[in-house]
């Protein structure tokens, strides 16, 4: 799944300041984040988040989100009971008291979009 779309800086990063790209709530088991055209920054664990600081420019730039799901949804199990199962074996596909019609599908995708974050560094006084 390819999530695309383009954002503005007024100003290039400033010394201290780093420019993130966080997922507030994002399912899959990758997420590859690409900025201008350039190599992605991999993101596999929380925080859900790419430091895309050394990719971004003043003015417009492009993002690009390609989402990796798992293979759960295409090999299932996709008629048990209790849905995403955390563990899946034999038995999950011949459970017959755990069978229902309705396929059980997981969720995948920015569920609640993406955030451009700029962190500034807090200067000790």
């Amino acid at each position: 799944m390819r999530y695309k779309t383009n954002f503005t800086l007024k100003s290039e990063p400033k010394p201290g300041e780093r420019v993130l790209i966080r997922f507030p709530e994002a399912k899959g088991t990758l997420f590859l984040v690409r900025v201008n055209g350039k190599d992605p920054v991999p993101v596999c664990w929380r925080p859900l988040e790419a430091d895309v600081t050394s990719l971004v420019r003043k003015n417009e730039n492009e993002l690009t989100i390609d989402v990796v799901s798992s293979l759960r949804n295409t090999f299932g199990p996709l008629h048990h009971k209790q849905g995403d199962l955390h563990w899946v074996g034999l038995f999950s596909f011949t459970d017959e008291g755990n069978w229902t019609d309705a396929y059980q599908l997981v969720s995948c995708g920015l569920i609640n979009g993406a955030e451009l974050v700029i962190r500034r560094k807090i200067e000790k006084a």
